[in-house]
């Protein structure tokens, strides 16, 4: 029947349970977006679990990109998670911005780099980032960064005459790493801010 202004039919829950979903979760689901003022049709929930989509990290996604003004609809939500995006860490970056270390998680915790005098250096960086959510799907994530970050910095140590020219100058290496938008071209992120040690 008829609660809170929420229109379910009992005819509704059994039908999801007949096509093999757990009812209690979708009216859950339900029930949160239509509390928080997302107007949607129960039947669209139902077929996005039916798509073997994951409606409550979807709910999730919707509530807080609501609360943070973000311009993403129930749909486009529903269409990130069926491409095998975490929705719900997707718009948490877009809300928080992320910081990517480079390089991750490997020994060394530098890129080691050689200048034009033979002189090694090990150079760390830190990206801080924001998830772009129109790029999404079919966007590179970490991985593809990090590894344009190496290159970029492999490159610019290895033009460097000698290696005190980068030490004396490493905003040298953070402008080359904000140049164009080319380091995260292609990816779901956008820049915020670069930090070389």
């Amino acid at each position: 029947g008829k609660s809170n202004g929420i229109d379910l039919s009992f005819v509704n829950i059994v039908f999801s349970r007949l096509r093999g979903l757990s009812p209690d979760d979708l009216v859950d689901a339900y029930v949160t977006l239509v509390r928080s003022g997302i107007d949607i049709e129960y039947a669209r929930i139902e077929s996005h679990a039916l798509c073997g989509g994951d409606v409550l990290a979807v709910v999730d996604a919707s509530v807080s990109s609501l609360k943070s003004s973000l311009d993403m609809s129930f749909e486009q939500l529903c269409a990130l998670d069926l491409a095998g995006r975490d929705v719900v860490s997707a718009v948490d970056s877009y809300v928080h911005p992320v910081v990517i270390d480079c390089p991750r998680n490997r020994q060394p915790g530098y890129i080691v780099t050689v200048a034009k005098d033979g002189i090694r250096l090990g150079i760390s960086v830190k990206l801080t980032v924001r998830s772009n959510l129109e790029k999404l799907i079919g966007g590179a994530g970490v991985s593809t960064v990090e590894a344009r970050v190496q290159e970029k910095i492999l490159s610019a140590v290895g033009a460097a005459e000698t290696h005190k020219e980068v030490l004396n100058n490493p905003s040298m290496l953070v402008k080359r790493l904000q140049q164009g938008s080319d380091t995260l071209d292609g990816t779901y992120f956008t820049l915020v801010s670069v930090d070389v040690s």
